[in-house]
C-alpha cells in the first residue's frame, strides 16, 4: 500500500497505535453507511493527510502519488532526511501566549513537524505527551524535552497521528467526528462554509482542522488544500467507496 514507506512506519506499530484508539474505525454515523464503509471513509481521510504530510512527491515515479506516504519523517524544510536540524528561525514553532505557560518550550528544542502528520508546536507535543506517558509525573515534559522521541519509535510516530486524528481541540472537533459524521455543523459553522454535501461532512473540513491557518480560507483552494482532496479521491477510489461531492473536498471557503 506504501511502497516508499521509511522502515520507522511498519504495519505492526499502525495496528498498535490504532488500538489505542478503539473508536477508530469502530463506530459510524453517516446515513447508509455500513461499518466498512465507515472505517473505508476513515482511513481515507487519514490516509489522504499522510500523503500530503510525508508524501516522496514524484509525479514521475511509477509509484501513484498518493500511494508515496510515509516517507519523510521530518519536515523537510526545517531538518534533513536524518533529522540534522537546519538551525531555520522560522521553524521555531513555540506559543508566546497562555499555552506557552501551559505547555513550557524548551530553548535548545525545535518543535517542528515529526511523524506521520507532522506533529508541531509546543502545545501539541505537550499535549500529546501527557497521553503517551500518562503515568509519569510532568508527564507533558517527556516530548517538550525531547521531540525527537516522537519518530524514534514506530508506535509512538503513529500514536501521534491517531491522537491528533482522534482528539478535538476546542473550537475545531476532532477529523474522527468528521468522517464518521458525528460532528453536526452549527448554523455558524454553516456561514462560514463548514457544512455538509449529500449528508456528509466536507472532507475539507479536516483540512481546516489539520493546517487550516495556512491553507484553508484563500477563497480559491490553495495548493495543499487542493492536493488533499486530490489524494482524498484517489484513496477514495483504491478503497472502492463512492465518489463524493467535489465541493465539499476543499476549504477555500472556509
Amino acid at each position: 500500500m506504501f511502497p516508499k514507506r521509511n522502515d520507522l512506519y511498519d504495519y505492526t506499530s499502525f495496528l498498535r497505535a490504532a488500538a489505542k484508539y478503539p473508536m477508530f474505525c469502530g463506530e459510524g454515523n453517516c446515513p447508509n453507511y455500513s461499518d466498512v464503509m465507515s472505517c473505508g471513509r476513515e482511513l481515507v481521510t487519514l490516509f489522504s493527510h499522510l500523503s500530503q504530510e510525508t508524501g516522496y512527491n514524484d509525479p514521475n515515479d511509477p509509484v501513484d502519488l498518493h500511494q508515496q506516504a510515509l516517507y519523510h519523517i521530518f519536515e523537510m524544510r526545517c531538518a534533513d532526511l536524518n533529522g540534522v536540524s537546519k538551525n531555520d528561525p522560522t521553524c521555531d514553532y513555540k506559543s508566546s501566549n497562555w499555552s506557552a505557560t501551559a505547555w513550557p518550550n524548551n530553548s535548545a528544542k525545535q518543535y517542528f513537524g515529526r511523524g506521520p502528520v507532522q506533529l508541531s508546536w509546543n502545545y501539541n507535543y505537550g499535549a500529546f505527551s501527557n497521553i503517551l506517558v500518562e503515568s509519569e509525573y510532568n508527564s507533558k515534559m517527556y516530548l517538550l524535552n525531547d521531540p525527537d522521541a516522537v519518530v524514534q519509535d514506530g508506535y509512538v510516530a503513529f500514536a501521534s497521528a491517531m491522537w491528533f486524528y482522534m482528539t478535538p481541540q476546542s473550537p475545531k472537533p476532532s477529523m474522527h467526528d468528521v468522517a464518521t459524521c458525528y460532528f453536526e455543523p452549527s448554523s455558524g459553522d454553516v456561514n462560514a462554509g463548514i457544512k455538509k454535501y449529500n449528508n456528509l461532512n466536507g472532507f475539507g473540513i479536516t483540512t481546516n482542522i489539520i493546517n487550516g491557518g495556512l491553507e484553508c480560507g484563500q477563497s480559491v483552494e490553495s495548493y495543499g488544500s487542493q492536493r488533499r482532496a486530490d489524494y482524498y479521491m484517489a484513496w477514495t477510489d483504491y478503497f472502492g467507496l463512492a465518489e463524493e461531492d467535489e465541493a465539499g473536498l476543499g476549504c477555500g471557503g472556509m
